[in-house]
């Protein structure tokens, strides 16, 4: 076996095979979505440079940080059982603790004091934690964050091509008047209703725009907004395609018959609301995973990085094709 005489990282092995770093950190971790030839490849490789894989779990204890807790509990549950799965894969123990914005919280004092390694962190970070996040000497990974801190990794759903696939879906059904509701985010789903609507060869109405930037969703406002201007809607949540439908629904606009709605993020309302959703799955669980193989490589003197989940559509009763 060839001794190596610089430090190798899962990044230079990407660069030296030709593959995905995150392809290489799954076959090392040996993750289940990686061809048996590709894994041999980078096994066989690791191995012959001398790369341990038993270093691969530098890392005993990690901590799952929910903080201010601003999606589904669900969704939280689903997420945090897929970190945990990865976890007891790879024997590593899990501390789940809370974080609301507590004046005295020291994040780097709260990790050492508990003997962890590093935190995977879900739900809405307030600024103070970010600062904290910036210059602390642990590593940690964010999810679905509306706040990107730098030199922290981060394991996300792509809103933008999520959004922008769900646009060509409804020119599929015959649509090409599509409006946008939209809410608070960093705006890669509103570039992803552009893309979808440019790489449709669709004009963009303006009038057809509506973001909605408090927490009082009137939805009927945006149903006289987008009433005779459009014959579907993307909607950037299902609680605003629920919110638009009733709001329609109190015009007298038949959904989907005179008007189909999407929704994002497969929530429970969008399996039992009336009619039932057209949405944007996102597979939490795999995030949770995917969220844990990242930290893991964090722990080892990995380099941060953001990695972006796909979603699936699932159609509904709230879209119908144009006849």
């Amino acid at each position: 076996m060839r001794k190596n005489t610089e430090k190798m990282t899962i990044e230079k092995i990407a660069k030296k095979l030709g593959v995905a770093t995150c392809t290489v950190s799954k076959a090392l971790n040996n993750a289940t979505d990686v061809s048996e030839k590709t894994r041999k490849k980078v096994l066989d490789y690791a191995a012959n440079i001398g790369f341990s894989l038993k270093r691969r779990n530098c890392a005993r204890r990690f901590c799952v940080l929910i903080a201010n807790s601003n999606t589904d509990e669900n969704n939280e549950y689903t997420m945090l059982n897929g970190f945990q799965t990865a976890a007891k894969k790879h024997r590593t123990e899990i501390v789940v603790e809370t974080y609301c914005g507590e004046e005295n919280f020291d994040f780097d004092n709260y990790l050492s004091e508990k003997k962890i390694d590093g935190a995977f962190i879900i739900g809405n970070m307030d600024k103070k934690l970010a600062d904290q996040l910036v210059t602390s000497r642990f590593p940690a990974v964010l999810a679905d964050s509306l706040l990107p801190v730098a030199n922290v990794s981060e394991t996300d759903t792509d809103y933008s091509r999520a959004i922008s696939d769900m646009v060509t879906y409804l020119v599929s059904l015959g649509h090409n008047k599509i409006g946008f509701l939209n809410h608070r985010d960093r705006g890669e789903k509103f570039g992803g209703y552009v893309a979808g609507m440019l790489s449709n060869n669709l004009k963009i109405d303006t009038n057809t725009l509506v973001r909605i930037d408090t927490d009082d969703f009137d939805g009927c406002d945006a149903a006289k907004t987008f009433c005779g201007r459009s014959t579907a809607v993307v909607c950037a949540s299902d609680d605003l395609a629920a919110g638009l439908i009733r709001g329609l629904k109190n015009m007298g606009v038949n959904v989907p018959d005179q008007m189909s709605v999407t929704g994002f993020g497969d929530t429970k309302i969008a399996e039992f609301f009336t009619p039932r959703l057209t949405t944007l799955k996102i597979d939490y669980s795999i995030l949770g995973q995917t969220a844990y193989n990242v930290l893991a490589e964090l722990a080892c003197g990995g380099t941060p990085r953001r990695i972006l989940l796909n979603g699936e559509i699932i159609p509904r009763e709230s879209t119908k094709k144009i006849e």
